[in-house]
């Protein structure tokens, strides 16, 4: 699972400290994944037979399981008499596996800096815990990487949203993810407007090559400016649509519903460790995040419009 180090404006406890929360947040997931496993090796076998005791209120896993074993109790119950004990086995543990998954993004988006609860913003805390491409880069991507989705970044006096950032432990990659229909068809051109097909409907989509281009001219400046090298590309997502791509000298990567699998799971496979680069690009990001008032006046700010 990804650090998700900043979104929109919120402040994230990374910012205090980004190598200690990293090292903390990957710690304290896989001790709780491996807790969940090894509670489950130990109860398994009273869930699939549906012969549940009460978890003693002092019983050491309560407080972890007692989520997961609810629900995968309820769910059990309506798994088919007919299916074997394997079958019921491996659903089973893939529902207990998602309960982990979804405890743990809200995790990571506590260390974010959303708020559990909050009067005057609770639709928008609604938004960001329901915003699915959110949460499946930050679940589905690996903790090698650090994750800015729609920062909100502080130059030259003028306050600059961008999209989302990708920092890997080789280079920046500038995302933006388009919202298709389910196997939706856009055409890629170089005027402002793309077309996306949807069954016999044609609609008018903003290309969005200007601003993946200014996301890169902004970082590229930034690190340049401190001294931080490196390399950034552009990629835009269309999880569930096809994308066709035949406009040539675009240097922009395009993955769609044929190929964000794989490039999803040749992340995940990278075995490469956090890069002293990667944590100082991203601290260096971290600083212009920034209100105006509360940057070093030292920090000098490129023309990040030329």
């Amino acid at each position: 699972m990804a650090h998700i180090i900043r979104i929109s404006d919120y402040t994230s406890r990374y910012q205090t400290d980004i190598q200690r929360y990293s090292s903390q947040f990957t710690r304290m997931k896989k001790e709780r994944w491996h807790y969940m496993q090894e509670s489950w090796k130990r109860e398994f076998a009273e869930t699939i037979r549906l012969e549940y005791e009460d978890l003693s209120e002092s019983s050491a896993i309560a407080e972890v399981w007692s989520k997961a074993v609810n629900k995968v109790r309820n769910w059990t119950t309506g798994i088919h008499e007919q299916k074997n004990e394997k079958e019921r086995e491996h659903e089973a543990f893939q529902q207990t596996k998602q309960v982990f998954r979804n405890e743990t993004f809200e995790k990571q988006l506590l260390w974010a800096g959303i708020p559990d609860e909050d009067p005057l913003n609770q639709d928008m805390i609604i938004d960001w815990k329901h915003d699915e491409w959110l949460k499946q880069l930050g679940i589905e991507l690996p903790d090698n990487c650090f994750l800015f989705y729609k920062p909100v970044l502080y130059v030259k006096k003028a306050e600059i949203e961008l999209d989302t950032i990708l920092i890997t432990p080789t280079e920046i990659i500038c995302l933006t993810c388009l919202d298709g229909e389910e196997l939706s068809v856009f055409e890629v051109s170089s005027d402002r407007y793309w077309i996306e097909y949807v069954s016999q409907e044609r609609r008018k989509r903003l290309s969005p090559i200007p601003a993946l281009e200014r996301m890169e001219r902004v970082i590229g400046n930034i690190l340049s400016q401190h001294d931080r090298s490196m390399p950034i590309r552009s990629v835009v997502i269309a999880a569930n649509s096809i994308i066709d791509h035949r406009t040539i000298g675009m240097k922009v990567d395009f993955l769609d519903k044929r190929s964000f699998s794989d490039w999803k799971l040749k992340l995940v496979q990278s075995n490469v460790p956090l890069k002293h680069q990667q944590v100082k690009a991203c601290e260096t990001l971290l600083q212009y995040c920034e209100s105006r008032e509360s940057i070093e006046p030292n920090l000098a700010k490129p023309e990040m419009f030329s």
